[in-house]
């Protein structure tokens, strides 16, 4: 028999329940705690927004994550989104953020920001110290997400994709190279492509060609990397592109972000 404890396992008798744990999230210290971490968490972005759309807080994070690497969140918190939004993907936002208010039920977002895809959970949570009235605001906690944007959606909860895109690197690229590129990304070859699309190999060549001239990249599974970062579909290449106030589109030659 094997008498190796287990490393993983208490040898102390505890008489703590799932549900007493449960209740731990109604503790200051544990809930600061949780929040410290997150809040912290490089990889993770963290915003409380007020319903209307102004930034109460937001981690630098999370702010680079949506309008660009040397984004400070200092900048940014205090101000309403309608200033750098592009004003319909703006109201659009609002109204399902004030969905969330109206309901409290937590919903999950797909989009693509800056090039690369990004999960956003959004829940509604109550502001303010007692004994003053609390004011419900959004807590949104956003990840990236490599590829197939099934495993970032929490069982239960509604996904709701963007109507929108911003492509920041890959807003160079026509409608049919974004195609393109979804379908590298997804692992198809020339000939594959070109019969998904109803064009000639020798066309899907040629897009596949302009794709790399664009980007500076030549290498195939390079260019599937950067299509895989923006969890790219061929549908996606349809969808509205916005930019951020004082945008341009992209051109070719221009340094990337």
């Amino acid at each position: 028999m094997n008498t190796m404890s287990d490393p993983y396992r208490s040898s102390v008798k505890t008489e703590l329940t799932a549900d007493m744990v449960e209740s731990m999230l109604h503790d200051d210290h544990f809930v600061r705690a949780l929040w410290h971490a997150v809040t912290i968490d490089p990889m993770t972005g963290v915003q409380v927004v007020a319903p209307e759309g102004t930034i109460l807080y937001g981690n630098d994070q999370a702010m680079q994550m949506f309008l660009g690497p040397t984004t400070r969140a200092i900048d940014y918190v205090g101000r309403n989104a309608s200033e750098w939004s592009n004003p319909d993907a703006f109201r659009e936002r609002v109204t399902l953020l004030n969905d969330i208010v109206a309901d409290g039920v937590t919903r999950q977002f797909r989009g693509i920001y800056q090039g690369r895809q990004i999960v956003s959970t959004v829940y509604r949570v109550m502001a303010g110290k007692p004994p003053a009235a609390k004011t419900p605001a959004l807590l949104i906690i956003s990840r990236y997400v490599h590829g197939d944007v099934k495993q970032a959606h929490l069982q239960g909860l509604e996904l709701r994709h963007s109507p929108d895109v911003h492509l920041g690197p890959l807003d160079i690229l026509s409608r049919r190279e974004l195609e393109v590129l979804a379908l590298i990304g997804e692992g198809l070859s020339l000939p594959q492509i070109a019969e998904v699309l109803g064009r000639s190999p020798h066309t899907a060549h040629d897009h596949r060609k302009a794709i790399g001239r664009k980007l500076g990249v030549d290498d195939r599974v390079r260019l599937a990397e950067m299509a895989k970062a923006a969890g790219l579909k061929p549908t996606d290449a349809a969808l509205r592109r916005v930019r951020y106030a004082g945008e341009q589109r992209r051109r070719a030659g221009d340094a990337p972000a």
